[in-house]
């Protein structure tokens, strides 16, 4: 076996994955795993003609192995864990460790606190587990190692509240947080007693990294030291918006996290100056190794850096005992190594991009290049060699990590082999320089501002060419998030065609392969019959609902809330917008300007191409509608007015009319007798035999004018007025829409009290179902015109239930020990 790690690693990781998605019991995965084993130890002993039967019966082994290690890492804790005490309506007292160095933003303070004791309900409970604690100050007096208390309202992360969007339960568990608290006073996070004991962090890493920092910002300024820090240490917090969107864009924010790369280069750096001091052959190797791993710890352990650093670890050694190695074998142990310690890394996007970019660098890069014409590949001139190299390397980077990139931004850059043709050497002469000056700062802060002067050309012409390149026209390309099939089906095609079977029987399984995967992929985009889906996304307190007729047009009707640090438009709508892969609305319809419904809309504008704006035509004085009407202009967007009795057009089958309001409810000089409430646009969309009914904020009123106007209000899927307000869903009103489903879009824990429970008592006492967004997240409704559902982003129930080590022994022992947790 030529790649035994490749092997064992592949293997590993389908027992990770098999144990995630199918939440396997603990009794068969460790008896099957002992039982295949032993079966594996005994043929091998007793049949060693066997290997085939052998290698079968280790790898179900280690299948079974690695299913048990990720349920024992990530399905079971201590009885203390703070995850068990989350989400309690009382605020709670938790004293424990700062277990890193707080993260100082614009605005707050981001401390980790290692929990040990909890005072609950006024009784001390012993407590285990991390927190993050958000403090409402850019600062803190805290450091790393103090003893401190904090009190406020734990909370469980959030999990995805809309479709494609962030998974803060996810990303947080696999960094090993459990709970979040937002303190705003600083005053209620109190220090209890001061780290004395030096620690390695404390002693070595800390003051490194620091002396970096401080050279960097005594020797550069602004956007120029933001992007070396990036560069070369990994914090990109300072960077501004507008550069980070132009890396974005261009395809080239890789380089502004810390990759194999940098530690390959700061590899070379060690072994050059150590090479210049004439130290001895292991000597070199050995301070060479000590510095990488010195530069893993001061650039926080990324798996992209730790990948980097074993390997580099792994070469080196094997250069020094005259070893030879194969580069995908190393990969592989890097790859294991990170996964015994860490089973989730293979859920975290850093990790994907990181081992899908160099696997692709070790095995795609060679196909293509052997593939040029024999006069490219023997380029006489350097700029040609540069050139041809650059743009295969770069090419085959992103055939690797392709689908990876359009699942986690729904976004492609068009022109990244290009533009990494340019940066990527800027990046290796602001990496080297970089280097220079941090070393020399430590001995005069005159001579690293030398190198600093030349640096900032460097880092001046990445910038330059990353907005360069963002402001071409279709730089990047919006698509919709790939499904699981479709990515694994790509890898697949890709493999096969690297690697083709050798076989006539294989190839034509190649052939066959490939074009049943042509035919679902063509019936999936142009064939198979679409349906009416409305989304009812989760904007907190406001309203934002996205329509996507059968023939394709797309309608937003309200566009969420807009806070100083919070805007639905840029947060909520346009990455879902981005999500499902469209690059353009046909139409936005404003029920009524309050800022909670227009407040997100100036931002779809900005972000995605508008055709159409509607609204009833009220326009009062305030500054966010004076920032909407700013946007249509700006942007040159049609505009347009409605009234009961319009119809939208454009929606194929979809017919969409306006029910209100009426003359009655605007009133003739723009100012609504009956509020700004009573005067939103209410929409009916009608698909064949189902009915959805948009009804903006109306209330009592506006829904007693509707029921007069004898209108057309019986509807299969309703949107509750207002938030489920006690001003609105009247019982009259109910009777009369009598919906199958209702719809509540409001805010967690939201300071008017919406929903009222008389309300959705009112809904619920005609069987309807009735879904609120705070709970739910967003709803999606789905129909084919005949029969529809509902789904619900978050579904209660279905997360691996959290054992503690006597739940999880009794399940081995099959005893069904139980325990009280408190």
């Amino acid at each position: 076996m030529r790649r035994p790690a490749l092997t064992v690693v592949l293997v590993f990781l389908c027992g990770l994955l098999a144990d995630h998605y199918l939440t396997l019991p603990l009794f068969p995965l460790l008896a099957g795993g002992l039982l295949s084993g032993t079966l594996a130890v005994w043929l091998g002993r007793r049949h060693p003609t066997l290997p085939r039967v052998i290698a079968l019966c280790a790898c179900l082994s280690l299948l079974s192995a690695s299913a048990f290690w990720y349920t024992v890492r990530t399905g079971v804790a201590s009885r203390h864990h703070l995850s068990r005490v989350c989400d309690l309506p009382e605020p709670i007292t938790i004293a424990g460790t700062v277990a890193a160095d707080p993260d100082c933003r614009e605005r707050y303070t981001l401390v980790t606190v290692e929990a040990s004791q909890a005072v609950i309900g006024g009784h001390p409970v012993r407590l285990t587990g991390r927190l993050l604690v958000r403090l409402g100050a850019p600062r803190t007096s805290c450091a790393y190692g103090d003893r401190v208390r904090v009190t406020g309202r734990l909370r469980r992360p959030d999990p995805a509240r809309n479709p494609g969007g962030f998974d803060a339960r996810a990303f947080y568990e696999q960094h090993g947080i459990a709970g979040l608290m937002s303190v705003r006073d600083p005053a209620r996070l109190t220090i209890l007693s001061r780290r004395t004991a030096p620690t390695f962090h404390t002693f070595l890493i800390r003051p490194m990294k620091q002396a970096a920092e401080r050279t960097i910002d005594a020797t550069l300024r602004g956007p120029s030291a933001a992007l070396l820090k990036g560069v070369l240490l990994g914090e990109k917090q300072a960077l501004p918006e507008d550069i980070l969107s132009a890396f974005s864009d261009t395809g080239l924010t890789h380089l502004l996290a810390v990759s194999g790369f940098n530690v390959g280069l700061i590899a070379i750096i060690a072994m050059t100056v150590l090479g210049l001091l004439r130290l001895p052959r292991t000597p070199a190797t050995v301070g060479t190794l000590v510095v990488i791993i010195l530069y893993a710890f001061i650039t926080n352990l990324t798996p992209s850096v730790v990948r980097a650093s074993i390997m580099a670890g792994l070469f080196l050694i094997a250069n020094l005992i005259d070893r030879q190695t194969d580069p995908l074998n190393v990969l592989s142990v890097a790859a294991l190594l990170i996964l015994i310690l860490w089973p989730q890394a293979v859920f975290d996007l850093s990790f994907q991009l990181s081992f899908a970019a160099t696997l692709s660098l070790i095995v795609v890069y060679p196909w293509m290049r052997e593939r040029l014409p024999a006069g490219l590949r023997r380029a006489n001139t350097w700029w040609k060699r540069w050139l041809i190299e650059g743009l295969v390397v770069s090419s085959a980077a992103q055939v690797g990590t392709l689908p990876l990139i359009a699942w986690a931004f729904s976004k492609v850059s068009l022109i990244a082999p290009a533009a990494n043709l340019f940066v990527a050497p800027l990046v290796l002469i602001a990496t080297a320089l970089g280097s220079a000056t941090v070393l020399s700062g430590l001995i005069s802060v005159e001579v690293a501002r030398l190198f600093s002067a030349a640096n900032w050309l460097a880092l001046q012409g990445m910038m330059h060419v990353a907005a360069v390149g963002a402001s071409i026209p279709s730089a990047s390309l919006i698509v919709s998030r790939p499904p699981l099939a479709v990515m694994a089906g790509y890898y697949l095609t890709l493999l096969l065609i690297i690697h083709p079977p050798r076989s006539p029987v294989g190839r034509r399984g190649l052939v066959a392969l490939l074009v049943v995967g042509l035919a679902g992929l063509g019936w999936e985009m142009f064939l198979r019959p679409r349906d009416l889906v409305v989304t009812f996304l989760d904007v907190g307190q406001g309203d934002a609902v996205v329509v996507e007729c059968p023939n394709g047009y797309v309608l937003l009707v309200d566009g969420g809330n807009r806070e100083p640090e919070f805007d639905a438009g840029e947060r909520v709508v346009l990455p879902f917008l981005r999500f499902m892969g469209s690059r353009r609305v046909n139409a936005v319809l404003l029920t009524h300007p309050h800022n909670d419904h227009l407040g997100g809309l100036p931002a779809v504008l900005e972000g995605v191409g508008v055709d159409e704006v509607i609204d009833s035509g009220i326009a009062p004085e305030t500054p966010a509608f004076r920032h909407w009407l700013d946007a249509i202009k700006a942007r040159r967007v049609r505009y347009r007015t409605t009234a009961a009795g319009d119809s939208l057009r454009g929606m194929g089958d979809v017919r969409g009319v306006i029910l209100h309001p009426s003359s009655d409810f605007t009133g003739s000089t723009g100012d609504p007798p009956y509020g700004l409430n009573n005067a939103s646009v209410v929409l009916r969309l009608d698909y064949r035999a189902i009915s959805v009914l948009l009804t903006g904020d109306v209330e009592d009123p506006a829904e007693a004018g509707l029921i007069e106007q004898d209108v057309p209000l019986r509807s299969t899927v309703v949107k509750v007025p207002h938030h489920g307000s006690s001003t609105s869903s009247g019982l009259t009103w109910v009777e009369a829409v009598r919906p199958r489903a209702a719809v509540i879009s409001v805010g967690a824990w939201n300071r008017f009290g919406h929903p009222d429970p008389q309300v959705i008592d009112r809904y619920r006492r005609l069987g309807t179902a009735v879904y609120r967004t705070d709970e739910a997240g967003a709803v999606v409704l789905r129909t084919d015109g005949r029969s529809f559902r509902l789904e619900p982003t978050i579904r209660r129930g279905r997360e691996r239930p959290l054992l503690t080590p006597s739940q999880a022994l009794g399940s081995i022992l099959l005893t069904g020990f139980r325990e009280n947790l408190y």
